[in-house]
């Protein structure tokens, strides 16, 4: 057994912590956008809830298991798993949240509620008496 083996048993072995992964969280009108680098993610490895205001992401890619007649030296693919918790200032309309994965990165459009969309209301003046 080299040494190389060894470490990789080591490293293959190891329990491996999710990364929390870049993220960008953005707010317009009518909602947020969330961002998330999630690199070798197939958009099929993410799972994401909504609970209340909060959404988690979840994501997981393992690296593709040798076969059994190649001897491997050295391994550097690893798991690669991402977990973030965002909160909403503002409730969310759960209902119309959609999620897109391409070149790694993660992108979620969460819209607001109909309640938690601004209202533009209008004053009136009114017309003092006649004197």
């Amino acid at each position: 057994m080299t040494i190389y083996t060894m470490a990789d048993m080591l490293m293959h072995n190891a329990a491996r912590p999710a990364s929390t992964g870049a993220i960008e969280v953005s707010e317009d009108a009518q909602g947020y956008t969330v961002k998330l680098v999630a690199p070798g993610i197939a958009p099929e490895q993410f799972e994401l809830t909504l609970v209340g205001r909060t959404l988690t992401i979840k994501g997981e890619a393992t690296a593709a298991d040798h076969k059994n007649d190649e001897r491997r030296h050295l391994r550097e693919f690893a798991v690669t798993a991402v977990a973030r918790r965002i909160e909403f200032p503002l409730s969310v309309a759960g209902d119309q949240i959609s999620a897109t994965s391409a070149n790694g990165i993660l992108t979620v459009r969460i819209p607001k509620s109909a309640n938690a969309q601004p209202k533009r209301i209008a004053v009136n003046g009114i017309t003092p008496p006649a004197e």
